[in-house]
């Protein structure tokens, strides 16, 4: 879980390897809506497990809070079936910064 926040004139980065708990840790950032976190850069299953936060889930939450998924990275193929996506590396971005551009 990485945050991405500014602080002027400098660009700060957090990162956390917090192993499926990474709604917790957004939870303790107080109001995402209020904060100076601009990009949140986190890993997601795409099947339900206890070390990943589901896809689904993560973007219900993040919603809520004004960010858009802007991409998605690292994509890792099941291992018993290449056809399916097991987890991947996505960026969201709050929306105010990519409207209109």
């Amino acid at each position: 879980l990485n945050f991405l926040y500014k602080t002027e004139p400098a660009l700060y980065e957090n990162q956390f390897d917090v192993a499926g708990f990474e709604f917790e840790v957004l939870d303790g950032c107080g109001d995402l809506r209020q904060n100076s976190i601009d990009c949140i850069f986190l890993e997601v299953g795409y099947e339900r497990e206890d070390t990943k936060v589901h896809f689904s889930d993560v973007e219900t939450y993040l919603e809520k809070y004004d960010y858009q998924l802007c991409g998605i990275y690292e994509i890792m193929r099941h291992l018993d079936d290449k056809r399916k996506i097991s987890y991947s590396n996505n960026l969201y971005i709050k929306k105010h910064l990519i409207a209109n551009r």
